[in-house]
């Protein structure tokens, strides 16, 4: 399965987290690009998609389509990112967005 690597970056372009994951296919990585940029929107404008040293995308994290549907493992994927990123060292971990889809997550 191919690996791919996502940057997270502030409106000031500085690079706030970085994910590390492995996806079917580039399509499929792409799709778990948005959602995790998405997740953390509030402290993230703009990623970086790359697979190993070739950038695939670099999209505004607000043009993400939220309508996507996702597999059950590109969710998990998603899922995972996001408690590493929540977890982390990286500025991203602030993110006041990303704790609200984690506590989503939580059983009640």
């Amino acid at each position: 399965m191919p690996s791919f690597r996502l940057y997270l970056r502030d409106r000031g372009t500085r690079i706030v987290g970085r994910s590390d994951f492995e996806a079917d296919d580039e399509t499929s990585a792409l799709k778990i690009s948005r959602r995790i940029a998405e997740a953390c929107s509030d402290s993230c404008a703009d990623y970086d998609l790359w697979r190993d040293t070739r950038k695939i995308s670099s999209a505004a994290a607000a043009t993400g389509d939220g309508g996507t549907d996702l597999t059950e493992s590109e969710r998990r994927v998603v899922i995972d990112a996001e408690i590493a990123l929540h977890d982390s060292a990286w500025a991203i971990r602030n993110s006041k967005h990303l704790k609200s889809c984690l506590e989503g997550l939580k059983p009640r």
